[in-house]
């Protein structure tokens, strides 16, 4: 099922990205009437903690009236929330709820219809984000945090099994047509868990980042150096012929 977000992750800090959301918004006719700081609602009264999530309530007043006139349900939909979650090392995801998708929950037709000059604003803001450089670990820094990350591989089957080896836990999934489908079938991030991207020197790694990050996925990493640089690192591999491993 594909998400009804539309995203686009940007530099942080929070700050900084709420302002240029707002900015972005604000060119295509949507105000921010509300602003809620969902993280610091949760620790006020819970006292659990969050990764910091800042919603805003946008609305283009001209579109609004339309929708409203044409039918008053609509008013419960209203406003559009834009999300901009911080989900680590200085990104910031940005997430805006499709209004076509919205619409389609009143079933009624002439809203949905209405509603795709609305996603096409919203798209428009987004797409004018400046977006987050990729995040590139070094070898050690990886090895820091392998345990809370998902890690593909994009090199061919015979670099996977060769003497460049691959790491454990690392999932096969060729840069190409399987990475399309793998990357388009992940189309939620999987929240906290960084998705690193490895290959034999960094290189297609680092498109794979790239095509990612385009679909909307956050945390996304590139093993800078690739296996090259894990094996000069002396860290441990895994031969999946015969299971065995080396350090």
């Amino acid at each position: 099922m594909s998400s009804i977000n539309m995203k686009r992750e940007t530099a942080g800090p929070m700050d900084s990205a709420i302002e240029r959301v707002t900015e972005a918004l604000k060119a295509q006719a949507f105000g921010v009437l509300t602003r809620i700081d969902l993280h610091a609602k949760v620790k006020e009264k819970l006292g659990k903690d969050l990764r910091p999530v800042v919603i805003l309530g946008a609305c283009n007043p001209g579109l609004a009236y339309e929708a409203y006139c044409l039918n008053s349900d609509v008013a419960s939909l209203l406003p559009c929330n834009a999300v901009l979650r911080d989900v680590g090392y200085g990104r910031i995801s940005v997430e805006i709820a499709k209004p076509s998708a919205l619409m389609k929950f009143l079933g009624d037709e002439k809203l949905v219809a209405m509603a795709l000059d609305a996603d096409a604003r919203l798209r428009k803001a987004l797409e004018s984000l400046t977006p987050a450089p990729i995040l590139e670990w070094s070898a050690i820094e990886l090895s820091q945090h392998v345990d809370e990350c998902e890690l593909v591989d994009v090199r061919e089957v015979d670099e996977f099994n060769g003497p460049l080896s691959h790491i454990e836990g690392a999932a096969l999934v060729t840069l190409g047509a399987q990475l399309d489908a793998y990357l388009k079938k992940r189309s939620q991030d999987v929240l906290g868990v960084p998705l690193v991207f490895i290959c034999r020197s960094g290189a297609r790694s680092l498109k794979a980042a790239i095509q990612a990050q385009a679909l909307g996925i956050s945390s996304v990493v590139n093993l800078k150096g690739g296996m090259i640089g894990w094996n000069d690192s002396k860290l441990p591999t895994h031969f999946s012929r015969g299971g065995s491993s080396q350090s």
